[in-house]
């Protein structure tokens, strides 16, 4: 750890040869719950720091992304994340993730926070340990499956009004092995975590999928203006486009230099993953249960864990 950073510990569920790194996958507490915050708990409570930086074991990070975010920590903020995208692979499934990380869920991702929503992700965030004490601490939040967004909204609540911020550098995931599957049953396990967490969402989330609201972009455009059905048609390619042209400026944006695949793959993927979202949605409502690593949860209004059928004992990512 270079001395410019020496104020930020580390927590990484993960066994790594980096010094500065807290050996914590072999150990954890029992605090509540969630895996993760039993398998994080000895190494909070051991860091020393104002600052607690929580990297997932799949994040790559550049040399200056910890400096990025610390320089992104201003004196109104307490929780500062990254942008969750993906590093270059090989195969559909890396293609996959890839291009939703860097169109859909960014998209989402980049306007809740302009808007001032929390819309937090633990995957690479750091954190002002006072501010996370004057929460609770760590294991107060031990409860909830999705930690993360928790620790977000208790910020935003306090009396102080810390805010939050996304750095300039994307949160870089760089999993082994990356099949359309798990994908999928990774998406709709976060629908069924944002439909608990916020019931309302089981309405709007269908909405910001591009072929859903340009159907009901089309029925309105029939309604109000008394148009022609080549007319509407004409409006709906016209919004396809327009949606596929701004995905592809953001992607390559946060990629920030050359895609591993061309605009004809890229648009396939894309077709792939709009034409889903539906289905996934639908699943999503059909059975609220969850399945995370080896434990099946069920998670009650608001975003609480009742108690699971099986509970793994150690977890190394989200």
């Amino acid at each position: 750890m270079r001395n410019d950073t020496d104020g930020v510990s580390i927590i990484k569920p993960l066994i790594g040869t980096d010094e500065n790194l807290f050996f914590n996958l072999e150990s954890g507490s029992n605090v509540g719950l969630n895996p993760k915050i039993d398998n994080m708990m000895p190494a909070y409570r051991a860091s020393k720091y104002p600052l607690v930086l929580i990297s997932d074991s799949r994040i790559y990070m550049r040399e200056d992304a910890l400096m990025d975010m610390v320089n992104a920590m201003k004196e109104d903020v307490a929780l500062v994340t990254q942008v969750p995208f993906c590093a270059d692979g090989s195969g559909f499934g890396a293609n996959l993730e890839k291009v939703y990380f860097g169109t859909g869920h960014a998209r989402i991702y980049l306007a809740a926070n302009c808007l001032r929503f929390v819309c937090s992700t633990g995957m690479s965030s750091l954190m002002r340990k006072c501010a996370l004490e004057d929460a609770g601490g760590m294991e107060n939040f031990s409860n909830y499956l999705a930690e993360d967004y928790f620790f977000g909204v208790a910020f935003v609540k306090m009396h102080v009004g810390w805010k939050i911020a996304i750095s300039g550098l994307p949160a870089i995931q760089n999993a082994a092995k990356l099949d359309p599957n798990t994908f999928h049953e990774r998406i709709c396990r976060w629908m069924k975590l944002r439909i608990a967490m916020l019931p309302h969402t089981a309405i709007l989330e269908p909405l910001h999928d591009c072929f859903l609201s340009g159907i009901l972009g089309c029925y309105a455009v029939s309604i109000l203006l008394s148009s022609s059905p080549i007319y509407v048609f004409y409006y709906f390619i016209f919004h396809l486009i327009y949606w596929i042209s701004c995905d592809y400026i953001l992607i390559r944006l946060i990629q920030n230099g050359p895609l591993p695949f061309s605009f004809a793959q890229f648009l396939f993927i894309w077709l792939h993953r709009e034409i889903l979202s539906f289905p996934i949605w639908c699943r999503a409502l059909l059975n609220p249960n969850i399945k995370w690593r080896k434990g099946n949860f069920r998670l009650r209004w608001g975003g609480r864990i009742a108690p699971p059928t099986h509970l793994p004992k150690k977890v190394n990512s989200c």
